[in-house]
C-alpha cells in the first residue's frame, strides 16, 4: 500500500469513528418508541441505522417498531423525530466513549500541525453537546452537523464548505469514517478515505466498498503519510 502525502486538514466522521454513542442513542429512540406505545430496539438495530441522520435513523426505527406500517410512520414522523431529539439532546453523552488511541492520535495530529474538522451527519447542536461533554472540542477548528447546511453526507456541499473554510485543496484532505456515507462522501470530493472498522459497519462490508485505506486502530494513522 503507498504512503500517503501528509494531509494539511483531516476530516472526521464523529459516531462510530471517533466516539461509540449507540447505547444513548438507542435510549432516546426507546424513550421516543414508548411514547409510541410501540416495541423498542436493541443496540445492533440502532448501529445498522446510525450514519445518514437523525431523520433517517428515527424512521427506520418507526418502520422497525410498527413492523413496517408506512401510514402510521408518514402520519407521527414528524411529531416523533422531535421527540427523540428532545430526548437526544438530554441524554446523548450518558453511556458515550471516545474509542482507544483516539486522544492520542488527535494531540499528535495538533502536535504535526496537521488542523481537524468533524463532518457528521448529526445535528450540530447535539454533536457540540458531545465533543464538549468528551473533551474533545479543543482538537478541532469546524464541526459541520447534517443540519449546518441544505445538504449532508455523502452531498460534496459540507465538504466544500469544510475545504474553503481551512483554505484547502482536495489532495490535501483526508476523510476518516465507519460508514459507507463516508467513503461515498470522500468520492464526491476527490479525497482519498481512510476507513475503521471499529464502528458500526462490519469489516467485510467496508472492505466490499474498496476505501483507500483501512486501520485497526487509531494508532496506525501516522503510519499512513510520508515522514517529514
Amino acid at each position: 500500500m503507498s504512503k500517503l502525502n501528509k494531509p494539511s486538514v483531516i476530516f472526521f466522521d464523529l459516531d462510530g469513528t471517533l466516539i461509540d454513542s449507540a447505547q444513548d442513542i438507542t435510549r432516546a429512540l426507546n424513550s421516543m418508541l414508548r411514547e409510541c406505545d410501540l416495541k423498542t430496539a436493541s443496540v445492533e438495530h440502532v448501529k445498522n441505522w446510525v450514519g445518514k441522520g437523525s431523520q433517517v435513523l428515527v424512521e427506520h426505527a418507526l418502520m422497525f417498531a410498527s413492523e413496517h406500517d408506512k401510514t402510521f410512520v408518514a402520519d407521527k414522523f414528524a411529531q416523533f423525530h422531535q421527540v427523540f431529539l428532545q430526548h437526544y439532546q438530554t441524554q446523548s453523552v450518558e453511556k458515550s466513549i471516545i474509542f482507544p488511541h483516539t486522544l492520542d492520535m488527535l494531540q499528535h495530529l495538533k502536535n504535526q500541525s496537521i488542523r481537524s474538522a468533524v463532518i457528521t451527519n448529526k445535528p450540530e447542536a447535539i454533536a457540540r453537546v458531545n465533543l464538549d461533554s468528551l473533551d474533545l472540542a479543543e482538537y478541532f477548528e469546524l464541526l459541520v452537523g447534517g443540519d449546518t447546511y441544505s445538504e449532508k453526507k455523502p452531498h460534496p456541499l459540507p465538504g466544500k464548505h469544510a475545504l474553503s473554510f481551512f483554505n484547502s485543496l482536495s489532495q490535501q484532505a483526508l476523510m476518516i469514517g465507519d460508514s459507507e456515507v463516508d467513503i461515498l462522501f470522500a468520492r464526491s470530493l476527490h479525497i482519498p478515505v481512510v476507513s475503521c472498522p471499529w464502528g458500526y459497519t462490519p469489516q467485510e462490508e467496508l472492505k466490499a466498498l474498496s476505501p483507500d485505506y483501512m486501520i485497526e486502530s487509531f494508532s496506525e494513522l501516522p503510519d499512513l503519510w510520508q515522514c517529514d
